[in-house]
């Protein structure tokens, strides 16, 4: 489409930007006479009659500037206000008129100007809330009142519970049968290193099944787990608060060792402690036990 020296005039790369923009859209310019018309790319120009003031005249040049997103960012394009300068024949644009219920590139530059800039802002804005909401405050208080400040710290648990039994073999001594074998197994302890609430435990004990043997291990050289017998005694030493319970107080409470048995407990109290017993185990020889030195297991475990 020719637009006359004011076009010519227009650098190409302008033109070739704003032919993008134009393309198909629809361009009024007054005063240029006669009804509308194609241009020779596919433009559609409407023409009307000139206007008497020559310096209210519309013209169809777009405003040149440095900002690539007012002529790209345009939906369609607008009509402007100038008139033509008779010294050097060049269109000049006095006020851009959007069409009724359109914005001007001009309001659409500067509002999306203006959000950019207010976004902008309120991203520092709370950055700012952020950098300064990481150090601690410190307290203020009028005088003569109590002013606080809280101080955290952390209790660890040095360990779990455990059971330490003596070093085997522990000779318990000799007899003959029908009699009686009595001796001290050594210090049992158990360590709760938990640090807990509710700090309590059991101690059980336990012959291992098969009974003490000598030689093959036949009858007359079995001693069977129920004749022997365990007795705890009272704890020789103690640590922590709560209650520590023995299994067997005395000679008279020994059980046999056929069966899971209570060694020690501790049934109240909390945080970290420990117990220690010397417990007693007695043997009932058979009478029909053969000569030899008879070997077995006493098991103790802890919960």
């Amino acid at each position: 489409m020719a637009f006359g020296k004011t076009d010519r005039s227009l650098d190409h790369s302008v033109r070739a930007a704003f032919s993008t923009v134009v393309r198909g859209r629809q361009i009024r310019r007054k005063g240029s006479g006669g009804n509308a018309r194609s241009g020779a790319n596919g433009y559609v120009v409407r023409s009307g009659r000139e206007p008497p003031d020559p310096a209210r005249r519309r013209t169809t040049s777009p405003m040149i500037t440095n900002s690539h997103h007012m002529i790209t960012k345009s939906c369609q394009v607008p009509f402007w206000d100038g008139f033509r300068d008779p010294a050097t024949e060049q269109d000049v644009i006095t006020q851009e008129r959007p069409r009724q219920g359109e914005r001007s590139t001009k309001e659409t530059a500067v509002s999306e100007s203006r959000l950019g800039i207010s976004l902008t802002g309120a991203a520092a804005l709370v950055a700012a809330m952020v950098v300064v909401a990481l150090p601690a405050q410190a307290g203020t208080c009028p005088a003569s009142t109590t002013c606080p400040t809280t101080v955290t710290f952390t209790v660890t648990a040095p360990g779990g519970l455990t059971i330490t039994v003596p070093d085997g073999p522990v000779n318990l001594g000799s007899g003959a049968p029908g009699t009686q074998i009595s001796g001290q197994l050594g210090p049992v302890t158990v360590s709760d290193q938990r640090a807990a609430l509710t700090a309590t435990w059991t101690a059980t004990v336990i012959a291992a099944t098969g009974g003490f043997t000598t030689g093959a291990g036949t009858t007359p050289e079995t001693v069977p787990t129920d004749d022997a017998l365990y007795w705890s005694g009272p704890a020789t030493a103690t640590t922590g608060t709560g209650t520590f319970v023995p299994g067997q107080a005395n000679a008279a409470a020994a059980q046999t060792l056929n069966v899971s048995r209570t060694a020690f407990s501790k049934t109240t109290g909390s945080g970290n402690n420990s117990a220690t017993w010397n417990p007693t185990i007695l043997i009932n020889v058979p009478d029909q036990a053969v000569a030899g030195v008879y070997t077995g297991t006493v098991n103790h475990s802890v919960a």
